[in-house]
């Protein structure tokens, strides 16, 4: 879900754009205007012009691969630096966000990533989190 914290009327930029039915669809927004939508939808925001600022509240929920029917795998950090490699951004954990860097000051030693390519990656505690909450991974190690 995605809230709106700031109105986009009055931005240059700031638009929220997605990918429906193969065309480019804006979403003007008002402040305080929800947007829902599947993790899968192909989307972005067009660049701020000048001095103005957007705000939005991204919230996640219960994320899972977005194909259910996807392993998650326990990666190594070193496995995890070959799929995505530091000069080119490196990986984040899809639950919570928190960056490899903040993971490794954590004591991350692992992530779990989808089976089949998705990019979809969760850190242990968030894996161990959805574990608890009933949320079922087919865990290979």
């Amino acid at each position: 879900m995605n809230v709106a914290l700031s109105d986009d009327q009055g931005l240059e930029g700031g638009a929220l754009l997605a990918i429906v039915g193969g065309e480019v669809v804006r979403c003007d927004r008002a402040e305080g205007t929800a947007t829902l939508h599947a993790s899968t939808l192909l989307h972005a925001v067009t660049r701020v012009q000048g001095p103005a600022a957007r705000y939005s509240l991204i919230l996640f929920y219960r994320q899972i691969c977005p194909a259910a029917a996807h392993r998650l795998v326990e990666c190594s950090v070193a496995t995890m630096d070959l799929l995505y490699p530091p000069e080119e951004g490196s990986y984040s954990c899809d639950a919570c966000g928190d960056s490899r860097r903040e993971l490794e000051e954590q004591g991350c030693r692992s992530m779990w990533h989808c089976a089949a390519g998705c990019e979809y990656d969760l850190c242990g505690v968030c894996h161990d989190v959805g574990l608890a909450d009933g949320v079922e991974y087919v865990s290979v190690r």
